[in-house]
């Protein structure tokens, strides 16, 4: 008579990871639906106020598309640039802005310092800030992680770190890479997530303070 044995529980996926689908992450899309809905989720209440943030002109333009994809979230979704005066400052309840890197339109030197002072300036108090990156490759195949200047931009402007996230596809137990094509170059690093740095304004913070250090 042979013994029969439970099956072995499914692997817990850390709360510091989400799993968005199984296939391979889109590396042109400014504003990945997937990760964009879980934060929502994650992040927001129905019916809250949240500000999609566009760092370049493309960013912008994509996010209207994003804008339309989410109409069904419940939430009053907004879009804005880093450029655009706030129709009403700190009563957003979520803002999450993208840094995904777009070759074609990239981001200038001070883009992370403008975007945490513009957040600052919109999120009420206790409110939550998601900013979304990738890794990227330099031209000798190191990586390039914009975390740290995220980090560092926030926390001038007076915002707290809350957590890192990784957003990535799993396969089963496995995140996939995406496949080799005969032409392409042969990286040593296949970058297959996205990066949610996450930043919340205290309560007590002085709204007029973030907008002075804005001008």
């Amino acid at each position: 008579m042979t013994e029969s044995h439970p099956a072995a529980p499914a692997a817990a996926v850390p709360s510091t990871i989400w799993a968005c689908g199984a296939d391979v992450l889109d590396p042109n899309d400014l504003w990945p639906e997937v990760v964009l809905r879980r934060a929502i989720t994650e992040f927001s209440r129905p019916a809250a106020p949240v500000r999609l943030l566009a760092a370049t002109k493309s960013h912008q333009l994509a996010a209207r598309r994003a804008h339309t994809q989410l109409a069904d979230t419940g939430r009053e979704i907004r879009t804005g640039t880093l450029s655009d005066s706030p129709a009403a400052r700190g009563e957003a309840d979520l803002i999450i802005a993208s840094l995904l890197p777009d070759p074609t339109h990239p981001h200038s030197a001070d883009t992370y310092t403008r975007l945490a002072f513009t957040a600052a300036d919109q999120l009420r108090g206790g409110a939550v800030l998601a900013v979304l990156t990738r890794t990227g490759l330099t031209p000798t195949d190191t990586l390039d992680d914009a975390t740290g200047p995220v980090v560092a931009a926030a926390q001038t402007a007076d915002l707290l770190y809350l957590s890192h996230i990784v957003a990535t596809p799993i396969r089963d137990d496995t995140i996939p890479t995406p496949a080799h094509r005969s032409g392409q170059n042969n990286h040593r690093h296949h970058v297959v997530h996205i990066d949610l740095t996450v930043f919340i304004r205290p309560d007590d913070q002085n709204l007029a303070a973030a907008v002075d250090h804005a001008a």
